[in-house]
């Protein structure tokens, strides 16, 4: 399979329990879309594809086919920054780590869990391209002629059109993964993402309308400051027992023992077969 990145260039931020979590385990954990840092995180997408058919697609009957509902995508995120200072404060404001994982490992692990690894849009005009091709999957002007062709009789083009709508729901879930506020360009994020939209779920209704699609026997979930947040585990090799978890680098961020996080981190490295440094980012977060 090819990548349009290298993947042992891209990493994710931790802190000093994250990295361990995730070096016992020998897996990722996966965070529902809609418990993300950024609180706009789907309803986003969702609000920009509404303003997009309210304008420009007359008699869409957009919220007969979208409703907001807490949807069964869940991603790992990762940054094309080793060492920004940003993340450091954002991801470890009393210190931690950024690595990325070796490059073949996590093709297979890409492969083998049927993920999708996609980069982050942030610039407007290309969300509006992104949503009018792969969630609408048609024109203003080919939705006009189908209108205008279902008035005289001819239904053809119109049921076209609505057999790509009906797919909107889903198409809108997956892209909403990767849609984010301008304000978030620094980060550089690349997004890998497991669904559940194939698999037989439970449906859960609450106040009426919102559906979730949670498969309990998938579906874990892990405590928050006032919430518990729904995830997935993925598995970063084949065999937990025998089969070792390879990084590819390991940047110990700022803090105030980084010499002593140094030196611990390279005898881990080593059995990880990563190359360890340290952030050159001069902040003191103490």
């Amino acid at each position: 399979m090819d990548f349009p990145q290298d993947l042992n260039k891209l990493y994710h931020y931790s802190s000093p329990a994250g990295l361990m979590g995730i070096v016992r385990s020998k897996s990722l954990w996966f965070t529902n879309i809609h418990y993300q840092n950024d609180i706009e995180e789907y309803t986003y997408a969702y609000k920009l594809t509404k303003q997009i058919v309210d304008s420009e697609y007359q008699g869409f009957g957009y919220n007969d086919y979208i409703n907001g509902a807490v949807t069964a995508v869940f991603t790992f995120s990762l940054s094309e920054n080793d060492d920004q200072l940003s993340q450091w404060r954002g991801y470890c404001p009393t210190g931690g780590f950024s690595f990325s994982f070796d490059s073949e490992q996590l093709e297979e692990v890409i492969t083998d869990n049927g993920l999708t690894l996609q980069k982050c849009i942030y610039d407007k005009q290309e969300q509006i391209a992104y949503i009018k091709a792969k969630i609408i999957g048609f024109t203003p002007a080919e939705w006009a002629k189908a209108l205008e062709e279902h008035e005289q009789g001819n239904s053809s083009r119109y049921y076209n059109c609505h057999r790509s709508i009906r797919e909107m729901p889903k198409a809108l879930a997956q892209a909403a993964a990767i849609m984010k506020h301008e304000k978030f360009g620094e980060e550089a994020e690349w997004r890998l993402i497991k669904t559940y939209f194939d698999v037989r779920a439970d449906i859960f209704t609450l106040n009426g309308n919102q559906t979730l699609f949670f498969k309990r026997d998938t579906i874990k979930f892990r405590e928050a400051k006032d919430i518990l947040i729904p995830y997935v585990e993925i598995p970063l090799v084949k065999n937990k027992e025998a089969d070792p978890l390879k990084l590819s680098t390991i940047v110990v961020g700022p803090g105030p023992r980084q010499d002593l996080a140094l030196q611990s981190c390279t005898y881990l490295g080593h059995d990880l077969h990563a190359i360890t440094k340290v952030s050159l980012v001069p902040y003191r977060n103490w």
